[in-house]
């Protein structure tokens, strides 16, 4: 295809919107609903500001409803390859409010893992192995690692990882599948970035693919609509909070809209 004058951000783009927005739209209309029913949710949401656990839950949940409306925006838009970027963001929200709805005492270790992270970088920098950013001065940097310290002491030290939340919360067959696809977009590998190039029949080298298109926007559309039903419902367990009445009919809807969807993610790319 020709270079766009403009790229994603042009006319072209635009029309190219438009365009998606028409051929989709029962999607995008129930990614949309989906998105009012969570803020309907939070809207509701009554919670005891001084339990530690029901804030933070709900932060994760709020995190991953922003990131849910980002990958509308790009959908829309057919940025499809910086929708397998962001896709995996959702996927970490998902495997972790996953695992605290299935036991609650993985919110500590979540958060002893980003403390504990905290810390080393902290300590490197104390250290000098890590040179402090130029535009950072002043910083006492005795006082934060022993507030790290005094809060690991206080939660635990327990740490966890990405595969024990997946296991955790019963996502294994995203983690071995859909979260190793979209690692490779998030790193842009080898195989990721075979998407822009085109070949001809015999291997040669056609050119670039380059500019908004819709190539999986429905596999994607379905799976992004998944996780964040998923995210709403787990939340919903992890604080005992009831869930709108108007999920239960939204999913009864919704079953047909994933059902067809075809196989989420190809591991050849």
């Amino acid at each position: 295809m020709p270079l766009l004058k403009h790229g994603f951000l042009g006319a072209e783009g635009g029309k190219a919107r438009q365009q998606i927005l028409k051929k989709y739209a029962e999607f995008f209309a129930r990614l949309r609903e989906l998105n009012d029913i969570c803020h309907e949710y939070l809207r509701n949401l009554k919670l005891n500001r001084e339990d530690e656990f029901e804030v933070f839950t709900v932060a994760y949940f709020i995190r991953g409803l922003i990131t849910f409306q980002s990958l509308i925006v790009l959908l829309e838009r057919g940025c499809l390859d910086d929708v397998r970027v962001l896709c995996r963001t959702l996927v970490h929200t998902y495997f972790r409010l996953a695992a605290i709805a299935a036991d609650p005492s993985a919110l500590n270790r979540i958060r002893a893992t980003a403390l504990s992270e905290q810390k080393e970088r902290l300590e490197s920098f104390k250290s000098g192995k890590r040179k402090m950013p130029p535009n950072v001065a002043g910083v006492d940097l005795d006082t934060l690692i022993a507030q790290a310290d005094a809060a690991l002491d206080k939660i635990g030290r327990s740490q966890t990882n990405e595969w024990e939340l997946a296991r955790d919360g019963g996502c294994l067959k995203d983690y071995d599948f859909a979260y190793a696809v979209l690692s490779d977009a998030v790193h842009t590998s080898l195989s990721d970035l075979r998407s822009f190039l085109k070949f001809g029949h015999k291997g040669n080298f056609l050119g670039y693919i380059y500019g908004p298109h819709d190539k999986d926007l429905a596999t994607y559309a379905g799976y992004v609509n998944a996780l964040q039903s998923d995210n709403l419902i787990n939340t919903s367990k992890a604080i005992k909070r009831k869930l709108p009445a108007s999920f239960e009919e939204f999913q009864k809807r919704s079953l047909r809209f994933t059902s067809d969807m075809p196989g989420v993610f190809n591991p050849q790319g």
